[in-house]
């Protein structure tokens, strides 16, 4: 496990260094550094290709998972083209990076829409980007899958909005259930101020007071830029807690969890999907240990760990083609977003957008690695329910059902 994490914190130093340069060259077509000159990989001409576009963080505080993100997306795109592209045409993925920001990503979509006329969008994983540049989107009638977990953007009423998996209101009552489960009565909790971030806060810190057996004993919030929250946690450990509940995004995630540690907090930290990445254990060590959390996709230490052979398949491309496995979840939505957009296109045998819409609305049953996508069984975009719990423990992920089993319930000092 150490070594597998030496390779990961190595790519995270090439990632790092990568989100510096202004743009990159792409193998699947165009990849922007930003709303503004792009540089043009080798594509098919553009009058010749099925032509999809793509934004994200390439750089700002989310680069990391932003870039991974979009490896997911290119991974997919290069597969389809290999096995022939979409109807008879390759596919050129427009990449823009919005930079971790709503102005960006509003930028950023608006270059989609207006110079580039792509024919479908892969969405953010930041939830508030995707709610900044949604009424731009929507008001184009381009169909976007987006990869953010927040809910809130798929309840504006939009009709060309999807989601790639889940979204963060499937982990708020298995958390719960979690936390009854090893004893948590009173709750501190810290809150990133970003849309998913808040929102997640919410659907956890709303189920709790529903059930009334935990107690918030405080609240504090972190801005994604911050590095140094001593004084936020220190007020959540005086407040005496069972538990601490981190809402925030990965890359505060490890720092964050390993300050806590060092201010002597030895209880269980709860979280959503951010608190498996791969990222938290290389940066907060054994500080990560005792922490309990939601999500989807956990990334495994190898690909021989995948949880199915649908995940066996995509982490050993994904390493064939990038050297390592993936830093975050996100590299597994976008891989998913662009399979749902390609199979719109050929259920519709077209790449006109609302043509591309109303195929994907009637997509039931086909099989992503987040699961089986059915959006016929819901009316505003979303596509699945449900997640699973897992603990880190002894550097490694389990899911806490299998860890109670092998090990017993989790307790700490």
């Amino acid at each position: 496990m150490k070594k597998r994490l030496a390779l990961l914190l190595v790519g995270s130093m090439v990632l790092s260094l990568s989100a510096c340069s202004g743009s990159q060259s792409s193998s699947t077509g165009t990849v922007s550094g930003g709303a503004g000159e792009t540089t043009t990989g080798s594509a098919a001409p553009a009058g010749d290709a099925v032509k999809l576009g793509y934004f994200g963080p390439e750089t700002g505080p989310n680069s990391m998972t932003g870039q991974e993100a979009r490896k997911g997306a290119q991974l997919k795109v290069k597969q389809l083209n290999a096995a022939g592209g979409l109807l008879g045409k390759q596919i050129d993925l427009v990449v823009y990076d919005d930079k971790g920001t709503p102005e960006g990503a509003v930028k950023a979509a608006t270059r989609l829409v207006e110079d580039d006329k792509v024919s479908a969008i892969v969405g953010s994983q930041l939830s508030s980007n995707v709610q900044a540049a949604g009424d731009k989107i929507e008001k184009a009638g381009i169909p976007c899958v987006g990869t953010g977990l927040g809910p809130v953007w798929l309840k504006n009423g939009w009709k060309y909005f999807f989601r790639s998996q889940g979204n963060s209101e499937s982990g708020a009552a298995p958390l719960n259930d979690a936390m009854e489960q090893v004893g948590v009565k009173k709750l501190a909790v810290m809150i990133a101020q970003d849309e998913g971030s808040i929102s997640s806060a919410k659907l956890v810190t709303d189920e709790a007071a529903k059930r009334g057996k935990i107690e918030i004993v405080t609240s504090e919030v972190s801005q994604n830029t911050d590095t140094d929250w001593t004084g936020q946690l220190s007020k959540m450990i005086s407040a005496k807690p069972d538990g601490i509940f981190l809402s925030v995004q990965v890359e505060q995630a490890g720092p964050m969890i390993k300050q806590l540690r060092g201010l002597r907090y030895t209880g269980f930290i709860f979280g959503n999907e951010c608190l498996g990445m791969p990222d938290v254990r290389l940066v907060a060590g054994d500080a990560a240990n005792n922490s309990i959390y939601y999500a989807v996709h956990v990334i495994p230490d190898s690909v021989e760990e995948a949880n199915s052979e649908k995940e066996k398949e995509f982490l050993q491309a994904f390493v064939d083609e990038y050297g390592a496995l993936p830093i975050g979840d996100v590299a597994y939505r976008a891989y998913d977003a662009v399979t749902i957009i390609s199979k719109g296109i050929e259920d519709a045998g077209s790449v006109e957008p609302t043509a591309i819409r109303d195929a994907i609305k009637q997509i039931n049953g086909l099989e992503v690695l987040a699961g089986t996508i059915d959006y016929t069984q819901f009316d505003n975009g979303e596509g699945m329910v449900g997640t699973q719990i897992f603990i880190t423990e002894n550097g490694r992920n389990y899911l806490l059902d299998k860890y109670v089993t092998e090990f017993g319930a989790p307790s700490v000092n």
